[in-house]
């Protein structure tokens, strides 16, 4: 009776653990293909509470494991939302992983269905967890940005805002069916993603003053931007809307290259300004 008793309790124990562990790795099943994902619950998570949900998308090569330290998010968000760090597919040469954010990369995977895979996502947490369905968060970095421009298009309906890091757009024949608030950081000496964007056939991607204004004219803002600041060290444009909302921001980061690391390293702490965006919409912490 004793050891019956033991064994009820640690198996309540063990069917807890998934459910209120800070963090743990899961999988997801779409398109009979199966994906893994890191989940990260707050401090003190409780099930009476609504959470926003945020999703950080690494780049191409990376795995996802590592991403919350390389993007700085496991240092504070904890206290704030649940963070999903979705891992992307492997490529064919079976080294690096990638996410088919359009382009040249759709024709060559164009049985990777990533948009519906993060729907899917976003569908699977929101209903598992305790999620705040008016604040769904999407960044990346890299091939990770280039995914979460992909996915501010085509899921406009799911998602409340989305940041990208050195990463950009890469095609605009997809109308988004609501605005959409959008935070562009960009290193100006970007070699892997540059501003002025690229043509080749696999890696496309538009020029960035080019999607900002893009995406102020789908969100109904005022043609022109406002320069907020302009200094040694960063320039700010933002586009408001005509209720004074702002919607599109671009932190262009001088001399600063693609690594999200590094321009946090410079004194610019990206994962705060991201998420001092999604919950304000403004930039954060102006460095001298």
């Amino acid at each position: 009776m004793h050891r019956a008793h033991n064994m009820k309790y640690t198996l309540f124990i063990f069917l807890l653990i998934p459910l209120f562990a800070s963090a743990q790795i899961d999988t997801i099943l779409s398109s009979n293909i199966q994906r893994t994902y890191k989940i990260q619950l707050p401090d003190n998570y409780d099930l009476k509470k609504r959470y926003p949900l945020l999703l950080v998308f690494h780049g191409y090569h990376y795995e996802n494991l590592g991403m919350p330290e390389y993007t700085g998010f496991d240092k504070f968000t904890n206290k704030h939302c649940i963070v999903a760090y979705p891992h992307g597919l492997k490529e064919e040469n079976g080294i690096n992983y990638f996410w088919n954010s359009g382009g040249g990369l759709s024709v060559n995977y164009e049985g990777v269905d990533d948009v519906k895979i993060i729907d899917n996502l976003i569908d699977t947490l929101t209903r598992n967890y305790s999620v705040y369905t008016d604040s769904v968060f999407i960044t990346g970095h890299s091939n990770g940005g280039m995914m979460v421009y992909r996915l501010a298009l085509e899921l406009s309906h799911k998602i409340t805002a989305m940041a990208n890091v050195s990463g950009s757009m890469m095609f605009d024949s997809i109308v988004p069916e609501y605005p959409l608030p959008v935070l562009h950081i960009h290193g100006t000496s970007d070699p892997i993603v540059p501003t002025a964007g690229y043509s080749g056939p696999i890696w496309p991607s538009m020029n960035v003053d080019s999607v900002l204004y893009q995406w102020a004219a789908w969100n109904h803002c005022n043609p022109k931007p406002d320069t907020i600041a302009n200094t040694a060290t960063y320039l700010y444009v933002q586009w408001t809307d005509k209720t004074g909302k702002k919607m599109v921001l671009g932190s262009f980061i001088k001399n600063q290259g693609h690594d999200w690391a590094a321009i946090t390293n410079s004194g610019w702490n990206v994962a705060e300004n991201i998420w001092y965006f999604f919950t304000r919409r403004e930039f954060y912490n102006f460095p001298e």
